[in-house]
């Protein structure tokens, strides 16, 4: 399938996931999502997990008290509604699959190419003299420069922290942001220097 018509059904589901608003859509929508994450390399789904794991747990529970409807559980002034655990789980499962079908739609398909489907769909809005080409040629070295600066701020990272306690977080935390001032010097300065390894050309 091509990337194009990828991105265009990706496009298609997160807006039926706003529109739509019934539990039995979510369910079934869940079930096709997991059928196809089973397809994907384990390594690849980790990656923000946690993040992504927290951020729903929040979303779900911050929907789950004081709505109005029946209520099923109360302790005090808490109380929890069959409306509430019903809002909680759509939204949270509104997050889980915009998330997970991003994970499906960029998986085998290279960034860059990704990059160059979503302009070709953009394509159009040339017409309306939008700066469609400059946008995403500037995204795309954005990109290509990413491996560069990781590398750098790695290698910076490591040459300041050296010597410096396992348990002392905090002064790690320091550095950490001591770190990123000259890498956005550097990018500023020479930024050919992130690109040696591409065929960018200043």
């Amino acid at each position: 399938m091509q990337p194009q018509i990828k991105i265009l059904i990706y496009i298609c589901f997160i807006i039926s996931l706003f529109i739509i608003q019934k539990l039995a859509f979510y369910l079934f929508a869940l079930l096709i999502i997991f059928i196809l994450l089973s397809r994907i390399q384990i390594s690849s789904l980790k990656k923000g997990g946690f993040t992504i794991g927290l951020f729903i747990l929040f979303t779900f529970i911050s929907n789950l008290f004081y709505s109005q409807g029946k209520i099923i559980y109360s302790t005090g002034s808490i109380f929890i509604t069959e409306e509430a655990i019903k809002i909680a789980t759509i939204r949270s499962s509104r997050i889980f699959l915009m998330v997970a079908g991003a994970k499906i739609l960029t998986a085998g398909i290279p960034l860059e190419t990704l990059l160059s489907s979503v302009a070709a769909i953009f394509k159009p809005f040339k017409k309306l003299r939008l700066p469609v080409d400059e946008f995403f040629s500037t995204m795309s070295l954005s990109v290509k420069c990413i491996p560069a600066l990781e590398k750098y701020f790695t290698e910076n990272f490591k040459n300041t922290s050296e010597g410096i306690k396992k348990g002392n977080v905090f002064l790690k935390a320091k550095i950490l942001s001591q770190s990123l001032i000259p890498m956005f010097i550097e990018t500023l300065q020479k930024p050919e220097v992130f690109f040696e390894d591409t065929n960018v050309n200043f």
